[in-house]
């Protein structure tokens, strides 16, 4: 069983977090940007079959031009957002998580230290393992997360014992696809 895993958070670690979370949100504002899309298509779609039109004649470049304009404003938004982190860790408030830290697994629950700072947590608490390019993420609870650059580890097998001895102690889920990814593996669609 791995006892402690001692680690330094980057400023890059820290943007790559934040980024993992708010890809996440993007993917979801995505997706209802194609169901808005789509229904007004069918909307369209019908009028146009049934010759009977609902709206003026041109509303349709219209709702096509701000389904453009969204996508745009979207994909904006979302090249701008390592910058808007950079900023807003410059600003001040995260110097914590740039000081040396750890994570200690017992059998019981896990503890994270950092400076004079002991956290005891439950191995309930944590709800899903995931992954982004070079950091395992424990998230605990709705808003919060444990980031432990892999770099930390002495190589994929600790990683490995790591990830299970979580999985075997709580209830949590993984994002497979990002794990696999971060360890170089490619997806393997189970039947």
């Amino acid at each position: 069983m791995i006892a402690r895993i001692d680690y330094t958070l980057t400023e890059g670690d820290l943007i790559e977090a934040f980024l993992h979370e708010s890809q996440q949100w993007y993917r979801l504002k995505s997706l209802a940007i194609v169901i808005l899309a789509a229904t007004a298509f069918s909307i369209l779609g019908r009028v146009a079959a049934t010759r009977a039109p609902l709206f003026p004649t041109g509303i349709h470049y219209g709702l096509y031009a701000l389904l453009a304009v969204l996508c745009l404003y979207d994909l904006i938004g979302l090249a701008l957002e390592p910058r808007r982190y950079r900023k807003k860790i410059q600003a001040g408030g995260y110097e914590r998580f740039f000081l040396p830290q750890s994570i200690t697994l017992s059998p019981d629950c896990f503890f994270t230290e950092y400076e004079m700072v002991r956290a005891e947590c439950s191995y309930s608490t944590i709800t899903r393992i995931d992954a982004s390019k070079n950091l395992l993420l424990l998230k605990i609870g709705p808003s919060s997360a444990v980031a432990i650059p892999v770099r930390s580890f002495e190589g994929r097998q600790q990683l490995e014992e790591f990830v299970e001895t979580i999985k075997e102690k709580s209830s949590c889920t993984i994002h497979q696809t990002n794990y696999n990814r971060m360890l170089g593996k490619k997806d393997v669609i189970q039947w």
